[in-house]
């Protein structure tokens, strides 16, 4: 047998295609096909010897996008009470790589494992939060951050023990 793919963007099959391999698979390297866009990929199979026999398929691909990834570090841990608090999200990434972390927006929040609420809230947008030393009471907190890029949002928490 002889194996080609071709691929066309937007287009339907049979018009303004491109031929992209010669093997019976396909493998695309990642990020190779850009997001919001259609692909059609049209998979031919001719027997070798006999060009008349020939068997086609087509597989339609629609790249979405991905919500961004929230990462929180410098959290997860218990300190005394003495010392500064510094939780940073600028570690988060889009996924898709059409954004740089510049155009993230980022919301902090926290609530408390124990009987007292957090005194605190974040409205500032910046991918970190920092507590001065004896600022934050002493207790268990959850600290949530929400990254939003691209009308898309991502959220994980990390603890905090004082």
């Amino acid at each position: 047998f002889f194996f080609t793919w071709n691929t066309s963007k937007f287009a339907p099959p049979g018009v303004a295609q491109n031929p992209v391999a010669t093997s019976r698979d396909l493998r695309l390297p990642a990020y190779t096909l850009d997001v919001h866009f259609t692909y059609f990929f049209t998979f031919t199979a001719t027997l070798s010897g006999s060009p008349s026999v020939t068997i086609s398929a087509v597989v339609q691909v629609d790249v979405i996008s991905s919500a961004p990834i929230a990462i929180i570090a410098g959290g997860n841990v218990e300190i005394s009470a003495s010392r500064a608090v510094y939780l940073d999200a600028s570690g988060s990434m889009d996924v898709d790589r059409i954004s740089n972390s510049s155009s993230f927006h980022y919301h902090w929040s926290c609530s408390s494992r124990d009987s007292t609420s957090c005194p605190f809230s974040f409205t500032n947008g910046l991918p970190y939060v920092l507590f001065a030393p004896n600022t934050l009471p002493a207790g268990t907190y959850d600290f949530i951050v929400s990254v939003t890029v691209r009308n898309m949002t991502s959220a994980t928490s990390s603890f905090l023990a004082k």
